[in-house]
């Protein structure tokens, strides 16, 4: 946690390392602790790997995926998504041997997540 000096900014800033590790689940007790202090303080969720960490949780049956998808602003695009990546049948979805494959660019380790 990092304190902020600035009059009109956040007196605390609560950030996590990286998306699955912090939720907005914290970021959201952060701010109401914040308000219940009467202190301006911020959560943050961070947005690194988002993609790949969404398309896993939708494979794994994830409702708040799910339901974050469904409440999308442009619905022909989070249905796309849904009937592509959403956990159809009650396998749960198996994670690679070696989850870095997924983000190291080279083309012949490349996986296709709708398998």
């Amino acid at each position: 946690m990092a304190h902020i000096s600035s009059s009109t900014g956040p007196e605390l800033i609560q950030g996590g390392m990286g998306v699955g590790i912090s939720s907005w689940e914290l970021a959201l007790a952060v701010a109401k602790a914040g308000e219940k202090l009467n202190k301006r303080v911020l959560g943050v969720v961070s947005g690194v790997g988002l993609a790949i960490t969404l398309v896993f949780r939708l494979r794994r049956g994830d409702p708040n995926a799910k339901r974050a998808l469904e409440a999308f602003p442009v619905p022909e695009i989070g249905q796309e998504i849904l009937d592509r990546y959403w956990l159809k049948t009650k396998e749960k979805f198996k994670l690679p041997p070696k989850p870095e494959l997924l983000v190291s660019g080279r083309e012949e380790q490349r996986i296709d997540l709708a398998q």
